[in-house]
């Protein structure tokens, strides 16, 4: 029997039409012999786990000084305020006037590091500054030009200082933070001169609440 000849879709009986001799020529208008009924719906699974909440850190932001900078401690105020030309990634925090520029009231880390030299020994105190006036005193840190051999030479001597602090504080809209340097003592170091390196000043904070 020729089962091809019965592949019209209008009058082909479906037992010919499903014989293995018609299928393979027959596919285009006969049901495949393979492909069975589609089955029920199974039920729906359980819920999976919800994911971790994401991040709250809305408001971030920093910078730090391109070149170096040498004060005079004889002749420098008060309180001086470091270079910070150079931005880092900013959220809803500016940088202005060697400034970070607070623009989302909340709470928020405040990290700062102070690296400088200078040729004799001496003492400066490294803090940060709210708004020009108000230093946070959790941040102010006293330290000593500690004397650092050059390596290139046993008879050429140094001091330096390195320093690292950070804090929580709360900030609001529109206050400005800066790094500033103040020379305690200074009576009893007048020749201090403080070269800050490439770097050496640091300033960022990060909203945590």
């Amino acid at each position: 029997m020729n089962y091809y000849s019965h592949c019209n879709p209008s009058a082909r009986p479906d037992s010919l039409c499903r014989h293995p001799a018609c299928v393979p020529r027959c596919l285009p208008c006969c049901p495949s012999p393979i492909k069975g009924a589609t089955g029920a719906t199974g039920a729906t699974g359980a819920t999976g786990a919800t994911g971790p909440a994401g991040s709250t850190q809305s408001a971030y932001g920093g910078a730090y000084n391109s070149q170096p900078q040498q004060i005079i401690a004889q002749t420098a105020p008060d309180e001086l305020a470091l270079t910070l030309d150079t931005p880092m990634p900013l959220k809803d925090i500016g940088l202005e006037n060697n400034s970070l520029q607070i623009n989302e009231s909340g709470v928020y880390q405040v990290f700062y590091s102070f690296n400088a030299s200078s040729k004799v020994p001496g003492e400066i105190q490294t803090l940060v500054r709210k708004n020009q006036t108000d230093a946070f005193p959790y941040s102010a840190i006293n330290t000593q030009f500690m004397e650092n051999t050059l390596p290139s030479s046993s008879e050429r001597i140094s001091y330096a200082v390195d320093t690292q602090n950070s804090f929580i504080a709360n900030l609001d809209s529109g206050d400005i933070l800066d790094l500033s340097v103040f020379f305690p003592n200074l009576s009893f170091y007048p020749n201090l001169v403080v070269s800050v390196y490439r770097y050496g000043a640091v300033l960022y904070a990060i909203k945590i609440d």
